[in-house]
């Protein structure tokens, strides 16, 4: 009861303000959390990668938040840019130091975290995060699909991932880390204008979706994959 009380009834989806009785949001925030946390561990297999991208996000994260009167959860996302940065000056190609799992599980379970009280206290467009965060969700969940669909085992290892086709591929993790992290950009302009303009936000995360298709489909058909070791 006491969670519950935190959250509001409505959500602003689409450029639409849609009502949700507080006990039916329950689950589906569980699984938001359960899904970021794990994604970010997923993604956390080139040098540099998730610190590129956890610099980016978290940076508009905090100026979504101050743009939208909340200067706490703004200054906590700065904090967690500036550490990343820190970081990620040490887990560059050829890194010293890891995230590991406590790190890249911190850093999905805050990202998560950041979308729902965006999302839901500070009336920020759902798919304004999922475009920001296009590349870590479309890359994840685009590849477990895709074992699925293959009859794959979902739970062994594998080198199936965008990212790591590009490695497998010829590319190195620094070159990996830097053009996923200009599709990031990419994705956090067009998400900035949904925050602007919400009432354009279906067409802009259809783009951004056919974008990341495209950036996917290029990658399948040139990469290349080999059994995990």
């Amino acid at each position: 009861t006491a969670f519950l009380t935190i959250f509001s009834e409505t959500w602003v989806l689409f450029g639409q303000l849609f009502y949700f009785p507080k006990a039916f949001v329950v689950l589906p925030i569980a699984l938001c959390l359960f899904w970021t946390k794990n994604l970010v561990n997923f993604m956390d297999g080139a040098d540099g990668l998730v610190g590129v991208h956890s610099l980016l996000i978290n940076m508009v994260l905090s100026y979504w938040f101050w743009l939208h009167g909340g200067s706490g959860l703004a200054l906590l996302c700065m904090a967690n840019a500036g550490a990343t940065f820190g970081f990620l000056v040490f887990n560059w190609a050829p890194a010293k130091v890891f995230l590991g799992d406590s790190g890249s599980l911190f850093l999905g379970a805050w990202l998560g975290v950041s979308m729902v009280l965006g999302a839901n206290r500070y009336g920020i467009p759902v798919e304004a995060f999922l475009v920001l965060g296009g590349f870590l969700f479309f890359d994840s969940t685009f590849t477990l699909f895709r074992r699925m669909l293959m009859g794959r085992n979902l739970l062994s290892a594998h080198r199936e991932h965008l990212y790591q086709r590009l490695v497998l591929s010829g590319w190195s993790h620094s070159s990996v880390a830097v053009a996923t992290g200009i599709l990031t950009c990419l994705m956090a302009l067009i998400a900035n204008v949904i925050v602007t303009r919400p009432e354009l936000g279906s067409w802009l995360f259809l783009s951004a979706t056919a974008i990341l298709a495209l950036f996917g489909g290029y990658v399948v058909a040139k990469g290349k994959t080999r059994p995990a070791q």
